[in-house]
């Protein structure tokens, strides 16, 4: 980096460091001019190793390497101050350098976006205390007007480590209680479908089966004689008169008994007032009339 950009954030640190952030507001007057920091620091950083594209996490990631532990606790302090004035939202600098803050300090932390990185977080200051780094989250919660820092997201209501971790706990808490009902649901989901599959072959077989026994029966009426389909016909309950049309109109040369059993299935159809029974009852009359 230049020398002038190096005294820039060593300013920006010593302020940090010894409380008087007054003096901030003569370095970046306007929105602009520390837009404009910001972007010289990615562009130097970027030319550094010689490369064509470099994402904005990454420009601090490097940053962050270039100073020790307590430097870049004062630049984070700095640097939330100015934003106080020039907030930044979710794509401020600060949450970057938190993050690797807090691996400098030995600690685990993703910045997921949501509140499962801060969950990890908190879950590692259970296992390895850290005062600095407590002290450090409560001041910039406190102080801070940019409702996405230290975390990188801006749903988090509670202000101090204890009430965190409560908040975090519920929130993980209800996320494992949603990806449980979430896969209940899916199970359910599946078992419907494969019943509804089975279902549907059963349907299918039970279909394929009642076309067959109706094939095999209508092919069975073939071998009757006139007087054995009439006397099937006269009997059949389970089936309109109609249903035996194609037989029916296919008779000839009825002998007597027969055609008086075929003036009784007329009689019937005659109770029935449907166009299927009337049409029949006339071709059956000309039938009989031969």
């Amino acid at each position: 980096m230049t020398e002038h950009t190096k005294n820039i954030i060593n300013k920006i640190i010593e302020c940090g460091r010894s409380g008087l952030y007054s003096d901030l507001e003569s370095l970046f007057p306007n929105w602009r001019d520390y837009k404009s920091f910001i972007d010289q620091i990615h562009s130097e950083i970027r030319l550094e190793g010689n490369e064509q594209f470099l994402h904005y996490y990454e420009t601090f990631n490097r940053l962050s390497e270039k100073y020790d532990f307590d430097s870049l606790l004062n630049l984070i302090k700095g640097l939330t101050i100015i934003e106080n004035g020039h907030k930044q939202g979710s794509v401020s600098p600060v949450i970057p350098l938190y993050k690797k803050l807090i691996e400098k300090a030995g600690l685990f932390y993703l910045t997921t976006g949501d509140k499962q990185g801060i969950y990890l977080l908190i879950r590692s200051l259970e296992q390895n205390p850290n005062t600095e780094i407590e002290n450090l989250t409560h001041w910039i919660l406190k102080n801070s007007e940019n409702p996405y820092l230290p975390f990188g997201t801006s749903t988090l209501i509670s202000k101090t480590i204890p009430d965190i971790k409560i908040e975090v706990e519920n929130w993980f808490q209800r996320q494992k209680e949603t990806a449980a009902r979430e896969k209940q649901e899916r199970e359910d989901k599946e078992k419907r479908e494969e019943l509804r599959k089975e279902q549907a072959a059963e349907n299918i077989k039970i279909h394929n089966a009642k076309k067959q026994s109706e094939r095999e029966y209508r092919q069975s009426l073939s071998y009757l004689n006139n007087n054995e389909l009439l006397t099937l016909i006269s009997n059949d309950k389970k089936r309109p008169i109609y249903y035996y049309s194609n037989e029916l109109i296919r008779m000839n040369k009825l002998k007597p008994n027969e055609k008086e059993l075929l003036n009784k299935i007329i009689v019937e159809l005659g109770l029935n007032e449907t166009k299927q029974s009337k049409r029949l009852k006339k071709q059956l009359l000309k039938i009989i009339e031969k």
